[in-house]
């Protein structure tokens, strides 16, 4: 198994007493008790016991570093006994005094750590062939920033964007296909600004949804095999309006198409503005 990276105490100059003997057969997995581990996450990490008695002496011949492997109520657990190899696993009394200090294991793991990454020799460079994940950005806040490259996937931009030079890569904008119309049908917007729609009933209501001021809606209506098929059309929560007040006529041939404009007048209104056209 990889070496793992080892966490700090969440507190400064942490320092426990063990609450019961740790004997030196103790191994992987065993616990090491206190009365709490306040400041200690549940997290890998390393300690010493006996570094010094409860007198602040140092005590060499006692000393003992242990990695452990995260914390299971008041005890962590065991990974490694003499983790850095100075001594042996000893037999601790209750009592004896434990602490986290930056230590050579610790450190070790850190810089092997990071010397996977970046040149040892300038820190300031990423070595080649570093490959990374891709990264996920939840609701940043980019101010004054220039962006240049790919931006993928589904991205949400609120608030006014302030576009210069830009240069969209396609012209194309694909025809939402609504299906048949049956008797009634919801024309949503957020579904794209060009869309067609069946109509199947010798009269479909057509419901503009989500209409905005200022947005644009290209609908094309197609007869189905048999034609003679009527619309009429509502804006949800609001009313349509036509030129000169009358409803444009459809084409009611079989298969016939025709195409029309509407435009957002507010979030009440839309207007479509250009009459059908045969298109069969």
């Amino acid at each position: 198994m990889p070496d793992v990276l080892l966490s700090a105490p969440t507190k400064n100059s942490v320092q426990k007493t063990l609450a019961s003997q740790l004997l030196s057969t103790a191994g992987a997995s065993d616990p090491i008790s206190f009365s709490d581990v306040d400041g200690i996450p549940n997290l890998p990490g390393v300690l010493v016991i006996n570094r010094v008695d409860s007198n602040g002496t140092a005590t060499a011949s006692k000393r003992e570093y242990i990695e452990y492997s995260g914390t299971s109520g008041n005890t962590v657990l065991i990974k490694t006994r003499n983790v850095d190899g100075s001594g042996s696993a000893l037999t601790h009394a209750v009592g004896s005094i434990v602490e986290w200090t930056p230590d050579i294991t610790w450190a070790v793991r850190m810089y092997t750590a990071l010397s996977q990454v970046i040149d040892i020799t300038d820190v300031t460079v990423i070595k080649s062939g570093i490959t990374f994940p891709t990264p996920i950005l939840l609701a940043p806040t980019i101010s004054g920033a220039t962006l240049s490259g790919t931006i993928a996937g589904n991205a949400t931009l609120p608030g006014t964007i302030t576009l210069q030079d830009a240069n969209f890569g396609s012209r194309k904008t694909t025809i939402y296909d609504n299906g048949n119309a049956g008797a009634s049908l919801a024309i949503d917007l957020d579904k794209g600004e060009t869309q067609k729609v069946t109509l199947t009933e010798t009269m479909a209501t057509l419901s503009l949804v989500n209409m905005e001021e200022g947005d644009y809606l290209t609908l094309y209506t197609i007869q189905d095999g048999t034609g003679s098929r009527l619309a009429t059309f509502a804006q949800s929560g609001g009313t349509v309006e036509y030129p000169g007040a009358t409803a444009p006529t459809l084409t009611t041939t079989a298969s016939a198409r025709d195409i029309l404009g509407i435009r957002g007048f507010n979030a009440s209104i839309s207007d479509i503005l250009a009459s059908s056209l045969d298109l069969s």
